[in-house]
């Protein structure tokens, strides 16, 4: 493709240089030092800083990752949403043996307090109800002298009440045959 001739007419302020070269502005001599047509201008220095800030904050986030990733994670255990999806759902409770209001004397208070209870047992099934309710006299009987045994001041601390409680269980279920006795709940628990 032919390069159109440009005439000194029409842009009074270039000149021709000899020898074939290109027209020159007015400031320009021959001798100045070119520059090529493809460079580029050379960027601000804010642009600079700002542009090594985001390959370094970048750098640090794929770093961070990769441990939080592959070295930490490994030893944290699974998601909570696996966590939650692998565990069982909670185990509906048993059938419940009732007993009616107990009143007893705790040791040591010379029968000038007393202790009303009521109890219900979540069992692990119906034969452990029906023996359960056959041998109703002597689980009244285990309860009143495992309470009567203990002090007022063992019948407050609520984590003496949960050992009454466990002690309970492992007495009953060692008269019961058919079933067992899964969890004691109280009810009502009043010291007067």
């Amino acid at each position: 493709m032919a390069r159109p001739e440009i005439q000194q007419e029409d842009h009074p302020d270039l000149k021709v240089v000899e020898g074939g070269g290109e027209a020159q502005g007015p400031e320009e001599t021959p001798a100045a030092p070119r520059r090529p047509r493809f460079a580029l201008p050379k960027p601000p220095a804010v642009l600079v800083k700002v542009s090594l800030l985001v390959v370094v904050v970048a750098a640090m986030a794929a770093g961070s990752y990769v441990v939080i990733t592959r070295l930490l994670a490994p030893h944290l255990g699974p998601p909570a949403e696996e966590r939650a999806a692998n565990a069982a759902a909670p185990e509906p409770p048993g059938p419940v043996y009732t007993l009616p209001e107990l009143i007893v004397n705790p040791a040591g208070t010379s029968g000038r307090r007393y202790l009303k209870v009521g109890i219900a047992f979540e069992t692990d099934g119906l034969p452990a109800i029906e023996e359960m309710t056959q041998r109703d006299p002597q689980i009244r009987d285990l309860i009143i002298r495992e309470l009567t045994s203990r002090t007022l001041e063992e019948l407050v601390d609520p984590v003496l009440r949960e050992e009454v409680r466990e002690t309970v269980i492992l007495k009953i279920n060692e008269v019961l045959a058919a079933g067992a006795v899964r969890n004691l709940y109280f009810t009502d628990y009043i010291i007067q």
